[in-house]
Parts: C-alpha cells; sequence; structure tokens
C-alpha cells in the first residue's frame, strides 16, 4: 500500500494480459494483522465517484444483494476457496453458513452506507475486521504448514461481490443503472479492494467499467469451464449449506432454483431439472427483480405488492438503535438465532425472553449504542412489556402473525391507525417496523431474523 504510482500505471495496459496476470499469480497475503485509516486511502481515489458508488447501492440495495450472493455461491466451486473455507469450518453446517452470510452482508451494507473520512466510523471498523480476520486464518494457516490465503482467492471473491452487477445488470433489476453509477461502482471496489489488501496490479476494477466488465466476462468464463460445469462435490455441499443457511433470514429461498440461477448467470446451465416448485420460485424471482427496474422507471412502487423485505431486510439491523449484546453473549446469540429459525421452520414455538436477556445501554460494553429492539421470540406482548417496565428505550417493535398489524399500530401511533397490508406480513416470520416508517403512509417491511447478526458483526468491530 506504500507504492505512489496511480493505479492505472501498475496495471496491466490489456484486459487479455490482466486476465492472465490474475490465473497464474499464487503470491499470497500477509500474515500480520495492520488496521487501516483515512491516511490509507490512495492518492488516486475520486471522492466524488466513490460516493456516487456508495449511493448506487443504497438506491438499488435488493438487486445489488441478489448479484453479490448470486457471485459469492458462483465462487465456491474454486478448489483454493472451498479449501480455505473447509479449513475455516465456517460453511461446514448450515448453521455456521447462517452466521457466515448474515456477518457478509451486514459488512457489506457498512461499507456502502458508512462516512469512510471517519476514523471512527463503522467503515473503518467494518473494514479492519474483515483484513484481521483474513490475517488470523491465514497467520494460523501458515503455522500448520499450509498456504496463507491467496491474493488471487482475494481476487476472485471481489469478482464474486461486483461481477454480475456490471455483467447481468438487467437480470438484476439494475437495467437503468446510469454509466455514472456505473463508474461509481466500479470505482468503489477499486478503493476498497486496495484497503483490503489486493494490489493494485491484481484488483479487478480496471480504469473504466467497461474494461471492467471485460475482464469480469473472462474470469466468469474462466470459472465456468474449468470449475463450475465439473464441479467437486465439495462446491455443491457449500453452495446447498450457504442456501440453506440463508433460508433462515429468506424463506422463500429454494435450493435448486438458486443453483440454477447462479449456473444461467455463469453462462451455464443447471443440469438437474427443475421441478415445478422450484421452476415457479425461479420465475417468481426474476419477476420481483424486473419488478425493480420498473419502479426505477416510474412504475408501481414494489413495496404496494411485494414483500421486499425477504430480500434486503438486512440493512435495517445496522439502523441507529440496533441491537447490542454483550461479547460474552455472542455464542448465546448464535445458537438462539438459529435455534428460533429452526422452530418457526417447524411450526414449534421457543421460550419466551426473560427479563435477563435484554440489555440496558448504560450496561452495555458499548456504550454509544442503545437496545432500540426487541429479540424475535414467542410471546412478543410479554417482551414489550418487560422492556418498558425496564425503562429500556424502545423504538421499534417486533410482531408476527399471531400478535397481527392491532396491537402494533396501537402501540406505535395509537393517535393515527394505519391498515398495514396484510398479504406483507409472512405466517411464519416476523416483521420489524420502526415508529418513522410506520406514520408514512407507505411503510417498508423489514424483517428481523438478523437481530443477532449485529451483535456478532459489533462485537468483532468493537474488539478491534
Amino acid at each position: 500500500m506504500d507504492d505512489k504510482r496511480h493505479i492505472d500505471d501498475v496495471q496491466t495496459s490489456t484486459v487479455a494480459e490482466h486476465m492472465k496476470l490474475i490465473m497464474e499469480d499464487r503470491s499470497t497475503i500477509g500474515t500480520e494483522y495492520v488496521p487501516v485509516t483515512p491516511d490509507d486511502l490512495p492518492h488516486w481515489m475520486d471522492m466524488r465517484l466513490f460516493l456516487t458508488g456508495q449511493k448506487y447501492f443504497m438506491k438499488n440495495m435488493l438487486g445489488l444483494a441478489a448479484a453479490s450472493v448470486t457471485g459469492l455461491i458462483m465462487v465456491l466451486c474454486v478448489p483454493d476457496i472451498i479449501e480455505v473455507l473447509d479449513y475455516t469450518k465456517k460453511s461446514d453446517t448450515v448453521r455456521s453458513s447462517f452466521k457466515r452470510y448474515a456477518e457478509t452482508v451486514l459488512h457489506m451494507y457498512e461499507l456502502f452506507r458508512s462516512d469512510m473520512l471517519d476514523s471512527n466510523s463503522r467503515w473503518f471498523k467494518t473494514m479492519n475486521v474483515i483484513r484481521w480476520k483474513h490475517a488470523t486464518v491465514s497467520k494460523k494457516r501458515v503455522k500448520e504448514g499450509l498456504n496463507a490465503i491467496y491474493q488471487k482467492d482475494m481476487v476472485l471473491t471481489q469478482f464474486g461481490f461486483m461481477s454480475l452487477t456490471l455483467m447481468n445488470p438487467e437480470k438484476m433489476g439494475l437495467a437503468l443503472t446510469t454509466i455514472e453509477e456505473r463508474e461509481g461502482f466500479n470505482h468503489f471496489w477499486r478503493v476498497t479492494a486496495y484497503l483490503l489488501g489486493i494490489p493494485d496490479r491484481m484488483n479487478i476494477a480496471r480504469k473504466t467499467a467497461a474494461e471492467t466488465t471485460e475482464l469480469c466476462k473472462h474470469i466468469r468464463n474462466e470459472i465456468r469451464e474449468k470449475y463450475l460445469n465439473k464441479h467437486s462435490p465439495g462446491f455443491m455441499k457449500l453452495a446447498k449449506n450457504a442456501i440453506n443457511g440463508m433460508w433462515y433470514h429468506e424463506p422463500s429461498l429454494d435450493t435448486d432454483a438458486m443453483l440454477a440461477l447462479t449456473f444461467d448467470m455463469a453462462g451455464g446451465k443447471y443440469q438437474k431439472p427443475l421441478g415445478w416448485y422450484s421452476y415457479l420460485n425461479m420465475k417468481q424471482r426474476e419477476w420481483i427483480l424486473y419488478s425493480c427496474t420498473l419502479q426505477a422507471a416510474g412504475g408501481v412502487p414494489i413495496d404496494a405488492g411485494i414483500p421486499m423485505s425477504r430480500f434486503n431486510g438486512y440493512w435495517q439491523t445496522r439502523e441507529p438503535g440496533g441491537m447490542a449484546a454483550l461479547p460474552s453473549d455472542k455464542k448465546r446469540a448464535s445458537a438462539n438465532a438459529f435455534e428460533s429459525a429452526q422452530h418457526r421452520r417447524r411450526g414449534t414455538r421457543t421460550s419466551t425472553t426473560t427479563k435477563a436477556q435484554f440489555v440496558n445501554h448504560k450496561d452495555a460494553r458499548c456504550p454509544h449504542l442503545r437496545l432500540t429492539e426487541i429479540t424475535m421470540r414467542s410471546s412478543y406482548r410479554n417482551e414489550l412489556r418487560l422492556a418498558m417496565e425496564n425503562s429500556i428505550s424502545v423504538q421499534r417493535y417486533v410482531f408476527d402473525i399471531d400478535t397481527r398489524a392491532q396491537y402494533c399500530k396501537t402501540l406505535l401511533n395509537p393517535d393515527k391507525p394505519i391498515i398495514l397490508p396484510e398479504g406483507l406480513i409472512s405466517p411464519s416470520r416476523g416483521t420489524l417496523f420502526s415508529s418513522s416508517d410506520i406514520s408514512g403512509l407507505s411503510p417498508l417491511l423489514r424483517r428481523v431474523d438478523l437481530y443477532a447478526f449485529e451483535e456478532w458483526a459489533l462485537t468483532d468491530v468493537e474488539r478491534i
């Protein structure tokens, strides 16, 4: 990161040369954790373009989230990535995948949302958590006589996050993306990859979005021909764990439909014939993403008829007042979140949250946060009562189909009740509203399945 040359002078002159460099590279990342600050920003950074990239994400969260998740599943077929993930055991089971991918999307949200010019912002805290995890895994592997994480794998992961947005915007609800937004998105990842420690010569974000798109197509073709079409059992295990893990906070996910989408985005064909449910599930997903384009064009708003929160609920867990938990509660929170989701999947009930589980913000180890989100359990009425009796600042209220909209609207806005669209409330999953959203004409529904994920991400951030 000390290279004073402009990134354009470091990268190869042609996309073909860049592709060859990436595929032949066997260098590894560092094994010592070194935090980054605003002083480490590259001298070639264009703040206007970077902010454009952030705004683009905030405006198109559904499409970009779908593109990122699909891209990440695609690169799970790369042998070196499979080997590292097997080593960390972070994707070994559905439970661990549930946690890993929730943390991933929350980190992604922070990078797109937070102010990077503020050294105390979540942007650098999140960035340093990611750097710390990479360095820690690499150091442990080297001590055991294994290789550290390859820079090539870092680049392929970068490809997973950004490629489909550039290559297939029309299939991700991003057909109306402007040239300026594409350039901003490209520059955002150019800077982010730099701070993650990816060398400029390897960074797949090139001078223009058009060049980056061309490079991504080369990488996609290489992955498809060498790995995806001849995928190993390890890929199917990781992919299915990822999809089944994400099911617990997106219950409409279907494994075969998601794999078919992944193969389609890679330019291949999923060999297993789709059953009627998987086929309809895939078509529903395509229609939802297409509806994003209709909304951007001034058509029917998505939130008038589609439970958009099923796809992008994760980002709301970051809102001020999100769940703050003691670091010692991390393992318990992880288990409770997953087990609660399993109970909901089976239609059984979980125990009511006890008084000890509420953390007053004055006693928390993160004093700048307030507990304003109620833990998802079976009896939300009792939880709300318990929270208010303990004078905890309650700004958000959780309910499910058993509680219905009547109780929630009475608590939130008794003087101005709002009729909530019943069809947008999932029968088996809770839905989160904030008082500011409820007071609007078109309330945005948000899921709360990720209440514990902020605990995990935040605990790592605060420890750094």
